[in-house]
Protein backbone atom coordinates (compact mmCIF):
# COMPACT_ATOMS: atom_id res chain seq x y z
CA UNK A 1 0.00 0.00 0.00
CA UNK A 2 1.27 3.69 -0.83
CA UNK A 3 2.20 5.63 2.45
CA UNK A 4 -0.03 8.43 1.00
CA UNK A 5 -3.19 5.85 1.00
CA UNK A 6 -2.60 4.99 5.35
CA UNK A 7 -3.09 8.46 5.81
CA UNK A 8 -6.57 8.59 3.46
CA UNK A 9 -9.81 8.95 5.36
CA UNK A 10 -10.97 5.28 5.29
CA UNK A 11 -14.94 7.37 3.65
CA UNK A 12 -12.76 8.55 1.33
CA UNK A 13 -10.90 5.44 0.01
CA UNK A 14 -14.78 3.50 0.14
CA UNK A 15 -15.66 5.72 -2.52
CA UNK A 16 -12.68 5.37 -4.41
CA UNK A 17 -12.82 1.56 -4.17
CA UNK A 18 -16.87 1.67 -4.65
CA UNK A 19 -15.84 3.54 -8.27
CA UNK A 20 -13.27 1.15 -9.14
CA UNK A 21 -15.17 -2.42 -7.76
CA UNK A 22 -16.93 -3.77 -10.89
CA UNK A 23 -20.20 -5.65 -8.98
CA UNK A 24 -23.82 -6.14 -10.29
CA UNK A 25 -26.28 -4.14 -9.09
CA UNK A 26 -28.06 -6.62 -6.90
CA UNK A 27 -24.53 -6.87 -5.18
CA UNK A 28 -23.83 -3.33 -4.84
CA UNK A 29 -27.49 -3.09 -3.13
CA UNK A 30 -26.04 -5.58 -0.28
CA UNK A 31 -23.04 -3.33 0.26
CA UNK A 32 -24.24 -0.02 -0.20
CA UNK A 33 -27.07 -0.13 2.85
CA UNK A 34 -24.09 -2.04 5.03
CA UNK A 35 -21.39 0.79 3.87
CA UNK A 36 -23.60 3.90 4.99
CA UNK A 37 -25.37 2.61 7.82
CA UNK A 38 -22.48 0.76 9.54
CA UNK A 39 -18.90 0.74 8.53
CA UNK A 40 -19.24 4.61 7.24
CA UNK A 41 -20.83 6.58 10.53
CA UNK A 42 -17.73 4.21 12.43
CA UNK A 43 -14.67 4.70 10.51
CA UNK A 44 -15.49 7.89 7.98
CA UNK A 45 -12.98 9.75 9.15
CA UNK A 46 -10.80 7.47 10.43
CA UNK A 47 -7.17 6.88 8.32
CA UNK A 48 -6.84 3.51 6.93
CA UNK A 49 -3.56 2.77 8.74
CA UNK A 50 -5.44 3.78 12.02
CA UNK A 51 -7.93 0.95 11.73
CA UNK A 52 -6.47 -2.27 13.42
CA UNK A 53 -7.55 -6.07 13.34
CA UNK A 54 -7.66 -5.65 16.98
CA UNK A 55 -10.54 -2.62 16.77
CA UNK A 56 -12.34 -3.93 13.57
CA UNK A 57 -12.65 -7.27 15.45
CA UNK A 58 -14.40 -5.00 18.57
CA UNK A 59 -16.38 -2.86 16.43
CA UNK A 60 -17.91 -6.14 14.67
CA UNK A 61 -18.55 -7.40 18.44
CA UNK A 62 -20.34 -4.01 18.89
CA UNK A 63 -22.38 -4.64 15.95
CA UNK A 64 -23.88 -8.21 16.97
CA UNK A 65 -24.98 -7.13 20.52
CA UNK A 66 -28.89 -6.30 20.40
CA UNK A 67 -29.86 -3.01 19.21
CA UNK A 68 -31.31 -2.05 23.26
CA UNK A 69 -27.92 -2.72 24.12
CA UNK A 70 -25.75 -0.25 21.54
CA UNK A 71 -28.78 2.65 22.54
CA UNK A 72 -29.08 4.82 25.29
CA UNK A 73 -31.65 4.29 27.84
CA UNK A 74 -33.58 6.80 26.44
CA UNK A 75 -33.50 5.81 22.71
CA UNK A 76 -34.64 2.26 24.15
CA UNK A 77 -37.68 3.44 25.28
CA UNK A 78 -38.76 5.84 22.66
CA UNK A 79 -38.00 1.72 20.44
CA UNK A 80 -40.08 0.31 22.66
CA UNK A 81 -42.93 2.95 22.92
CA UNK A 82 -42.99 3.37 19.20
CA UNK A 83 -43.40 -0.08 18.67
CA UNK A 84 -46.11 -1.02 21.35
CA UNK A 85 -47.97 2.68 20.77
CA UNK A 86 -47.40 2.14 16.84
CA UNK A 87 -47.39 5.52 17.07
CA UNK A 88 -45.02 7.61 14.45
CA UNK A 89 -41.90 9.00 15.33
CA UNK A 90 -43.50 12.43 14.54
CA UNK A 91 -46.19 11.43 16.69
CA UNK A 92 -44.07 10.78 19.96
CA UNK A 93 -41.65 13.73 19.10
CA UNK A 94 -44.14 16.26 18.37
CA UNK A 95 -46.35 14.74 21.32
CA UNK A 96 -49.97 15.68 18.69
CA UNK A 97 -51.10 14.31 15.54
CA UNK A 98 -52.71 11.28 17.10
CA UNK A 99 -55.96 11.38 18.55
CA UNK A 100 -57.39 8.22 20.95
CA UNK A 101 -60.11 6.21 19.18
CA UNK A 102 -63.86 7.11 20.28
CA UNK A 103 -64.80 4.45 22.26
Amino acid sequence: MESSVGVMPSGEWVRIRADAHDVSATTWAEYDPRLRNHVLPRFRDVPLKAISRLAAKGWVKTLRRSPAERCSPVDAVLVVTTAYTCLRWSELAGGRGWTWPAG
